[in-house]
């Protein structure tokens, strides 16, 4: 029995020892050759069946990294889901984009992932029914994180089979900045949209106003100015003036018309804009102003008023029951050589800070990081598009200032605008070394498909002393110019009329006088582009008031006679 149990026994219970750790998982371990031929035969076939199993694991576990490797590094979110919607299995992408553990994934409830109705539980279901009875499904999808955020996925659906098991594979990509850069894109359309029609109307009642303004001051010439007629008529054209620089406003927002810098006091421009204001604010809002700086800045008035409306219409929209109280001051600073303006990140010199304050709502720390992104806005859809602060920061960035804001919830916010001093005011040299007065019988030709607008400028030169012919048209024009051209002294020409335009009557005229001179006249001031090279004589944005159409009119006409 030794000798069975020696030559039998003893080998068999080894393989079997190591049959049972190959069963454990353990491959490192070999049989020890034995001395029986017949025996031995065994032992060499199970340690090279150990060494195969050994490799072909080996190999399965490296497949599985990789194969985990790719899973967890795609750049979508996947989901492994039973026929019935539970979920089995997900990637790291996943947890990344919607922000959970592994751990807290198989605790989830059907709706945790899906935002609300049309993208809930419910249609999240017969998505995955149809992608088992109809095949593959695509389709974008409002979904949520675990911080209650909602974001926009597109989604891929597809029956796959894992082993034996059935299973529903969901292939996610986060498609939030492809949606926001297209509601940007339907914004800028909208906007391009109105502001195509801004500049359109402005264009048409810019004509209106140049009648109103030029035939109220030929009035106030022929009315005593101790009159009451003669205050009236200047209420009229105070009005009228106020009315202009209104259009002005709106063709810088329809982006048909340049800013426009001069050097003013702010304080001046932050009164006019208040007066704005106050017309279009509840009475139920209390507007406090300190505005103790008379300091001279380089601005375009406009956009500054532009700026100063926009944040007071937002702070008394945040106000509740729009009842509150705005408080505009205005201080002086300067920033030391040695000093950054604690992080202002501006230049040393003198500066002037503009502080809108209000006591409504407050923002959120959230909202507060984003208020000057393009379209972010936490109104309703009717009531903003998201592009006022936007703007408004850009125009801040134009007059090389700054713009600051704090915010508390529940306690107000405040707008610190901050702006660079300038000097003296700047004078162009040569402006009135021509006076108005300079008329001798001169023949001019005024063209304007505006009747209003022509029989004016026919008044209004011929008071001063020229010899004016009108006409409605361009072609009409040029088969008078294009007859007597050595007989005429100036052209005065509007922009755009029907049929022959006034860029193109002045091309023909040039053709057969090249020193005839020409004013041209526009609502638009799309007059730079338009003729930009050309040899325009002067420019007229309307409306133009008499004394601006009769200087116009004597600079250039002595500038020809000087030429000559």
């Amino acid at each position: 029995s030794f000798i069975l149990r020696h030559i039998l026994v003893k080998p068999l219970t080894g393989l079997g020892e190591r049959l049972q750790a190959l069963v454990d998982g353990s491959f490192s371990g070999r049989l020890t050759p034995l001395p029986q031929k017949d025996l031995n035969t065994i032992v060499i076939a199970a340690n090279r069946m150990f060494e195969e199993i050994s490799n072909q694991t080996k190999t399965l576990r490296e497949n599985e990294r990789n194969y985990r490797e790719i899973y967890n590094a795609t750049s979508d979110a996947i989901f492994i889901h039973n026929p019935d919607g539970t979920l089995l299995d997900v990637n790291q992408t996943m947890l990344d984009m919607y922000g959970y553990t592994r751990n807290e994934i198989h605790t989830l409830g059907e709706g945790a992932l899906s935002g609300e109705s049309p993208f809930g539980p419910k249609e999240r279901r017969v998505m995955v029914a149809r992608a088992l009875a109809e095949g593959p499904q695509l389709f974008k999808w409002r979904a949520r994180k675990k911080d209650g955020s909602f974001f926009w996925v597109e989604v891929a659906l597809k029956e796959a089979r894992l082993g034996n098991q059935q299973v529903v594979l969901a292939f996610v990509s986060d498609i939030s900045q492809r949606e926001q850069l297209e509601e940007q894109l339907r914004q800028a359309q909208r906007m391009e949209a109105i502001g195509m029609l801004a500049g359109g109307i402005a264009h048409d009642f810019n004509n209106i106003l140049s009648a109103i303004l030029g035939y109220t001051e030929l009035s106030l010439k022929q009315v005593d100015d101790s009159s009451k007629t003669f205050g009236h008529l200047k209420q009229v054209e105070r009005a009228s003036l106020r009315a202009r620089e209104l259009v002005r406003q709106i063709l810088t927002f329809s982006r048909k018309q340049e800013p426009k810098k001069e050097v003013l006091p702010l304080a001046a421009v932050v009164s006019e804009a208040m007066n704005l204001m106050r017309s279009s604010m509840p009475v139920t809002v209390k507007i406090v102003q300190h505005l103790d700086s008379h300091s001279l800045v380089e601005v375009d008035a406009s956009q500054i008023h532009q700026v100063i409306l926009n944040i007071c219409t937002n702070g008394f929209q945040a106000m509740p029951e729009s009842s509150g109280t705005l408080v505009i001051s205005l201080n002086d600073i300067t920033l030391p050589e040695d000093d950054n303006g604690d992080d202002l990140e501006l230049p040393a010199g003198k500066y002037v800070i503009l502080a809108i304050e209000d006591n409504g709502s407050g923002m959120e720390k959230a909202v507060l990081d984003r208020i000057f992104d393009p379209y972010f806005t936490t109104r309703k859809s009717e009531r903003g598009t998201g592009l006022g602060l936007s703007v408004v920061q850009g125009i801040v960035k134009k007059h090389q200032g700054k713009i600051l804001v704090e915010s508390v919830p529940d306690k107000g916010t405040v707008f610190r605008l901050i702006f660079p001093v300038t000097g003296k005011p700047r004078t162009l040299g040569g402006v009135h070394t021509v006076t108005a007065d300079y008329a001798r019988g001169q023949r001019i030709i005024v063209v304007d498909d505006e009747e209003s607008i022509r029989h004016l400028m026919k008044e209004i030169l011929t008071q001063a002393g020229y010899d004016v012919e009108v006409f409605a048209d361009g072609l009409s024009a040029w088969q008078t110019i294009s007859t007597f051209f050595q007989e005429i002294d100036l052209l005065i020409t509007d922009l755009t009329m029907p049929g022959l335009t006034g860029i193109e009557l002045f091309r023909k005229v040039r053709a057969v006088r090249s020193d005839l001179p020409v004013i041209l006249c526009t609502g638009y001031n799309e007059m730079k582009d338009s003729f930009r090279g050309e040899d325009v004589s002067a420019c007229l944005q309307k409306p133009v008031t008499v004394q601006e159409l009769l200087l116009t009119t004597a600079k250039v006409l002595k500038k020809r006679e000087d030429t000559r």
